[in-house]
């Protein structure tokens, strides 16, 4: 039981891990082209 317990605490933290980083991803392109699309404005 608590081998599995700890599996299940691990995925979940993997989980986690993957949406952070994709979301920090996300961000940051958002961010590169809304700095392209300014540069191209002026």
């Amino acid at each position: 039981m608590p081998t599995f317990d700890r599996e299940k605490v691990n995925n979940g933290c993997s989980l986690l891990l993957h949406t952070v980083v994709l979301a920090m991803i996300k961000v940051n392109t958002i961010g590169l082209f809304g700095q392209l699309l300014q540069y191209d404005l002026w």
